[in-house]
């Protein structure tokens, strides 16, 4: 730590309370200072910056709320797709092996019309 750091601290433990807030909030202006926070007459960032930051503030949060969107429409699909699946095990449960066959030969019948409209048989 440099002298300039060590004295600070030394008079920061002979201060009260309320004058420390003045201290800190010098080191702080310091420090944004030479990280070049700070324009040359230790007053605020210029409005351009700070726009600059609202901008992005504005766009980070437009971002976060089209991904939260996008999760709720993935979240409902993948549910109605649930239901979609619940509800037809629950027909083909109630199915007889009489009405599978059938459906067997409507599929065969299907592919096979299919196939002679296009002019290609094909084997079933």
């Amino acid at each position: 730590m440099s002298a300039a750091g060590e004295c600070s601290a030394v008079a920061m433990d002979d201060v009260d309370p309320a004058s420390s807030q003045l201290v800190s909030s010098e080191l702080l202006r310091s420090e944004a200072s030479a990280s070049g926070r700070l324009t040359a007459n230790n007053g605020p960032a210029s409005e351009e910056s700070g726009s600059g930051l609202l901008a992005e503030i504005k766009r980070l949060r437009d971002t976060q709320k089209a991904l939260k969107d996008e999760k709720k429409i993935a979240k409902d699909m993948k549910h109605a797709m649930k239901k979609k699946k619940k509800r037809l095990q629950s027909k083909a449960c109630q199915l007889t092996d009489a009405d599978l066959v059938e459906v067997l030969h409507m599929r065969k019948a299907k592919v096979s019309e299919a196939a002679s409209s296009s002019g290609s048989p094909q084997q079933g």
